[in-house]
């Protein structure tokens, strides 16, 4: 990095090329880190609805779950249903979130550079460790609603309106 004064302006910074791409990526890599925070916030927040939405879910299904209980379906069974339904709305809404973010991310390719997108990359390693990620979030909050589920007494599930 070179300062050069000329007359009235200090403020002019004369950069080589290598220079000025560090900079530029420098910048570009804080972005990077601030939307994988946002996205790590996201998935808690995601993951709270997934424990709520299942919490509710077997709430409402007392009496399903009572009856399955009764023509002799396991504790153990009774968990893997819960979790198997968790995972299931953790991996699809994962795939729909990054399937719209593919398309956002290509809208705005095409508006910065003011022509047809003729080809995108995507990084499959990481949409596949993310959404592997997602399926173990699935699991883990799934946990909480399926050991209520399956503790849930036979013949009061089965007396509840």
């Amino acid at each position: 990095m070179v300062r050069l004064s000329i007359g009235d302006r200090p403020d002019v910074i004369l950069y080589t090329a290598d220079r000025y791409i560090r900079e530029e990526a420098s910048q570009l890599s804080g972005l990077v880190w601030m939307s994988t925070a946002l996205l790590g916030l996201s998935m808690l927040i995601a993951l709270l609805g997934i424990v709520n939405t299942l919490a509710l879910s077997v709430l409402e299904r007392t009496r399903e779950v009572g009856l399955l209980r009764a023509i002799g379906m396991r504790r153990r069974k009774v968990r893997a249903m819960v979790r198997i339904e968790s995972v299931l709305i953790a991996v699809v809404g994962g795939v729909l979130g990054i399937g719209v973010g593919a398309m956002i991310g290509a809208m705005f390719q095409h508006a910065v550079l003011g022509q047809p997108i003729r080809e995108t990359a995507l990084p499959w390693p990481s949409i596949g460790g993310l959404l592997l990620a997602m399926a173990v979030a699935g699991v883990l909050a799934a946990e909480w609603p399926a050991h209520n589920a399956a503790r849930t007494d036979v013949l009061t599930a089965i007396g509840t309106p």
